[in-house]
Formats: C-alpha cells, structure tokens, sequence
C-alpha cells in the first residue's frame, strides 16, 4: 500500500520508514531522514521499556509491577518499595514484555490464581509485567503523531464473545469514527494529547495506540504498537501523514 504510491516517491530523497522492523541497514544506499527509529521501536515492542517511557512523562496508564523474589516492585512509587502479595489488589493482568494481540496476556483474580501461574514450570518473570486491572468498557485504536491523531477505530465487542476481560480481532468488531456506536467520549482530546506525549517518550514519530475509557470518560493507555494491522483506508491514512512529516523535514 505504502510502497506502491507515488506521492511517496517524488521528494528526491531516500526515506526509510519503520514499522516494528528494528533490523539495522548498514548496507543500503543512505537516507535522508528517518521514521521510527530503531529504538523507538524497541522502547514500544518492550512492554516493560514502554511503561517506564509512560511512567518518565505521566501518561494515564495503568498501575504496573514486576515481580522479583516473590515480591512485587511497584513503578511510578518515588521510594519503589517491594510490598508483599497481601497487599495487591485483583484482578491483576499478567503481559508478556514482547507479546502481540494479547496473546501472552492471563488475567489473575485472586492471589490463588496467581500462585497457581506462578507455579507453572518454565515460567520466567522476567519476561513478564504486571498491571493492575482498567474496567474501561470501551477501546479505541488511534493513529497518532505530532500533528494528532490521524486515524481512528472503536472496538466493539462480538455478541457472542466468550472472553470480555479484553478487546482484540479475536472477540470484537472495527467502527469508524461515523458510526452512531462510536460514542467518542467528552475527553477525547485530552486523551489524543496523551498519547502525543506517550509517542515522545518512547521516541516513535507514528504509533497506533489502544485506550480503553470508561463511562465516566476516564481513560488508560493500554499500549502503542509501531506495526498495527493495515488495510487499504489505514494505508491511505499514513500516506497522508508520512506527507506531513516528510514535507516537514525536506
């Protein structure tokens, strides 16, 4: 889709454009600018990277943990104080630091059930964070950049949905913002601007990001991912915005 359009090929210069590739090219022809860095793309692919970048300039994102030595190390706490399993609050979401479409994701209800996960063999913490449950019971997908949010979906959950606790291609269905079901809330444009400050912590110039509000208005940013999925109108979206940033930086 990208590839392919020519008002991406007329600016003369080479542009490399990332989307979740961290592979160096050392033996290419240079560029003359770049989009997504290497490291912003692995500040985002890294959940425990990402959180401490969402951390570092106070986005509204969930409570979060990592577990060491059967303590829990809370982020985000001046003093960082470990606290012991009593004291958590369920329930909690365990993610895998390098999973996609939540497919490494488990929610714990109770301190049994996290016990019991936590007994599994070949279970390696460090591969995983914890956060602390959002209700929201809606999730939006937005297409974000320094100009704003581009681009954007709601998330509906299928009726026959068998696994409500999370909102993927999986259980839900995809609506524009024209749709009457969009019911974008009164905080929406509190919520593109922190998402803008999330793209610049984790460095990315694009991220399509996953918030979940609830019915008060109240928002949690889920995650950014530097490769969402594309269909053709997604596509024409970043053209779009590749132009915008290009055209900036010519």
């Amino acid at each position: 889709i990208l590839r392919r359009n020519p008002l991406l090929r007329t600016f003369g210069k080479r542009i490399l454009f990332r989307l979740g590739s961290t592979t160096e090219l050392n033996n290419v022809k240079p560029y003359h600018y770049e989009i997504n860095s290497v490291e912003a793309i692995k500040n985002s692919s890294d959940k425990l990277k990402m959180k401490k970048c969402f951390e570092e300039v106070s986005c509204n994102t969930a409570k979060w943990f990592t577990l060491v030595n059967n303590k829990f190390y809370l982020f985000g706490d001046v003093n960082n104080d470990p606290n012991e399993f009593e004291h958590m609050s369920f329930p909690l979401i365990a993610k895998g630091r390098f999973g996609s479409r939540g497919n490494a994701n488990t929610k714990i209800d109770s301190i049994e059930e996290l016990q019991t996960w936590l007994q599994k063999p070949n279970r390696t913490l460090n591969n995983y964070i914890f956060e602390f449950f959002f209700n929201g019971s809606r999730e939006y997908r937005l297409h974000v950049s320094k100009f704003g949010c581009f681009y954007t979906n709601r998330k509906l959950r299928r009726d026959n949905a068998e696994e409500r606790w999370f909102f993927n291609n999986q259980n839900c269905v995809w609506i524009l913002e024209t749709n009457p079901s969009f019911n974008k809330p009164d905080t929406w444009n509190d919520i593109v601007m922190d998402c803008q400050k999330g793209l610049k912590a984790v460095g990315l110039d694009l991220g399509a990001f996953d918030v979940r509000v609830n019915k008060e208005g109240h928002w949690c940013i889920i995650e950014v991912n530097s490769a969402p999925s594309f269909g053709d109108l997604t596509g024409e979206k970043y053209i779009q915005e590749l132009n915008k940033i290009i055209q900036e930086n010519k």
